[in-house]
């Protein structure tokens, strides 16, 4: 996963304009659309039931129930006619950001002998964190008292970062960590001018 710091996007929501029942119903229909094409086998069913549980606590939530029960009904309508293009499970794995949050949180997990932590600030892809918790044995715990480590529930890259710095402390881990550079994450040198 590369998110070069230097590279900054600004997401600024406009208030008009802004239909919640239109997006969410796009948002439940490509999510799992995307899920319905390139999730290995072993996975598509449980990723796709991920999509739906995750925009049904937004509707809940947010209250655009309506949206979110015209995207289910288009996808109803459309998920079987979607191309598969299967992922392979390392591919899938690179994709979510497994692969990324093994090697930096697992690390991370392991180093410190974490055996108690909490997830806070809930955000899409949790399942991810939460499997590579479960993969290094840690107990999840409700209160975060209670725990040896505060892990960041998201795969997001703002709002990861984000709940990090609100999080801060030597407990907060997040489930990876953004590169200053690409070149600084394949290792290259520079070349400059003599």
């Amino acid at each position: 996963m590369v998110h070069d710091r230097g590279f900054r996007v600004e997401h600024r929501k406009v208030r008009g304009g802004r239909d919640m029942n239109t997006i969410l119903r796009r948002l439940v229909r490509n999510n799992a659309w995307v899920e319905q094409r390139y999730a290995p086998e072993s996975e598509r069913r449980s990723a796709i039931q991920r999509v739906v549980s995750r925009y049904r606590a937004i509707a809940e939530k947010e209250r655009p129930v309506e949206g979110y029960a015209l995207g289910l009904g288009d996808l109803d309508d459309t998920l079987d006619a979607q191309p598969r293009a299967e992922m392979t499970t390392e591919q899938y794995d690179r994709f979510t950001g497994l692969h990324a949050a093994r090697l930096h949180l697992g690390a991370a997990l392991r180093q410190r002998g974490v055996r108690r932590a909490a997830t806070v600030e809930p955000g899409k892809n949790l399942w991810v964190v939460e499997r590579v918790l479960a993969e290094c044995g840690v107990e999840v715990v409700a209160e975060v008292e209670q725990a040896e480590a505060v892990v960041i529930g998201t795969m997001s890259p703002g709002p990861m970062l984000d709940a990090g710095e609100r999080w801060g402390g030597e407990r907060t881990l997040l489930a990876w960590e953004p590169k200053r550079s690409v070149t600084e994450m394949l290792g290259v040198q520079r070349l400059t001018a003599a």
